[in-house]
């Protein structure tokens, strides 16, 4: 290691405060560091969170930058630039909306204490579950009935009971509308909207004062509520970002068209009977082709909100799928509007993946050659040395966990948050490069 005083400069690429490595062209930060050794899983060699494994950590991940640099885009395939593609869309959708939070959260103390006092009530429940067909039905019921019970007898539904308090309550929707206020006896809550056409009607049986005597845990209480009334709030905001840009968007399928497509999508025939030319839904005005949801496909491949079991359920959840694909693609078109795709996080997501499949194919590329990958990667630390600077002292501050964990997109087309951990090397000394000084 050459231990030389530099400073770290912006010459054409993108850099930041936490800049741990910069290789050519290229850089690692921090964050990346972290997010690579802790949102995958990481080879047992380096697992620990002592120095070796650290060295070992830093030098996968700057053998994989050189290894990039040493292959070009155009010797890639189409599919994995439609992946890399695909991910940046998917990260200037997100970075868009957490941006439309930051800049609209604001947190009224008043509504943290009101909901914290709701959340000192448990409640013991009957509802029953049912499809928006029977929403007006419903709703007409609720007007003669005095009971969920004698509702339920009216249509043929046995109500379920459950005991609900605010932290044990799975379903967000559920537990914002029960817990907006204090609930009474006898008391009917809804029906209202909990997933996709599945509407509930909730009765109030029983109600039970939570008592939390020690201020410590009251404290403690408190600060959970407060966070959960933080990401219910910028839930809320998001929701009202991508509503603001759907708004007075009219979809109209083709029928006829629609059902070849999901059976022959239920089918796994390829699409072999479906006419690309064919029509499949008007959009404002504008007649989709099968052919353009198979373009629309390659960056944002198809995600089903549920499971698929029966083929009846699933051409509903087929045109719910199509439905979030057009939802994305409208909400990429605004990002591209606000000049995401040149975000500095967004840059970087999209730097990582194609760093990622480029040093994969450049080591496959070698190793079919014969040749020996750790040969080829110390001639590599040489070549690129002078072009290499380490910032030691966000180096040597950097803790890792060595719990095994793989972090996902949630309901997102892609699923990895990062890509799979470069196996390159074994390497364990830092002989190269330089040093930037404090």
């Amino acid at each position: 290691m050459k231990y030389k005083l530099f400073i770290f400069i912006s010459i054409g690429f993108l850099i930041c405060n936490d800049t741990l490595a910069i290789v050519g062209t290229k850089i690692i930060t921090k964050r990346d560091f972290l997010r690579r050794s802790e949102y995958t899983l990481r080879p047992d060699y380096c697992k620990s969170n002592n120095t070796i494994a650290k060295k070992i950590i830093l030098n996968s991940l700057i053998a994989e930058k050189i290894l990039s640099l040493e292959n070009q885009e155009s010797n890639l395939d189409i599919e994995s630039i439609n992946l890399i593609n695909g991910i940046k869309e998917q990260t200037m959708r997100r970075v868009m909306l957490e941006d439309k939070v930051t800049k609209n959260l604001t947190i009224n103390n008043s509504d943290v204490l009101n909901l914290y006092e709701n959340s000192l009530f448990e409640y013991e429940v009957n509802f029953i579950t049912f499809d928006i067909e029977s929403l007006n039905e419903i709703k007409s019921l609720i007007k003669k009935e005095k009971s969920l019970f004698d509702l339920a007898l009216k249509i043929d539904i046995i109500p379920a009971t459950k005991n609900l308090s605010f932290l044990n309550c799975d379903n967000l929707v559920v537990r914002d509308n029960l817990f907006s206020k204090k609930r009474f006896q006898g008391e009917l809550v809804g029906p209202f909207n909990i997933k996709n056409t599945e509407y509930i009607l909730i009765e109030i049986i029983k109600t039970k004062k939570i008592l939390i005597i020690d201020e410590i845990s009251q404290k403690n209480h408190f600060k959970e509520i407060e966070d959960i009334h933080i990401k219910s709030e910028s839930k809320r905001i998001k929701k009202t970002h991508i509503h603001d840009i759907m708004n007075e968007k009219k979809l109209v399928f083709n029928k006829k068209t629609f059902l070849n497509l999901a059976n022959s999508y239920f089918d796994k025939n390829e699409l072999k009977s479906i006419n690309p030319n064919d029509i499949l839904f008007t959009l404002n005005d504008k007649k989709w082709k099968v052919e353009d949801l198979i373009e629309l496909n390659k960056l944002n491949p198809i995600l089903f909100r549920n499971s698929l079991n029966e083929k009846s359920d699933f051409y509903n959840q087929f045109k719910l799928a199509i439905v979030d694909m057009i939802q994305n693609y409208y909400l990429t078109e605004h990002s591209y509007k606000l000049n995401y795709e040149n975000n500095f996080f967004v840059k970087n997501e999209y730097n990582i993946w194609k760093d990622y499949i480029l040093a994969n194919d450049k080591k496959e590329f070698i190793l079919n050659n014969n040749k020996d990958l750790n040969i080829y990667l110390e001639n590599l630390f040489d070549k690129y040395s002078e072009k290499i600077i380490i910032d030691f002292d966000i180096f040597e501050n950097v803790n890792l966990s060595n719990i095994d964990m793989i972090v996902i997109n949630k309901n997102q087309p892609y699923q990895l948050n990062v890509p799979p951990f470069p196996r390159l090397t074994t390497k364990n000394n830092l002989d190269y490069g330089s040093k930037k000084e404090s």
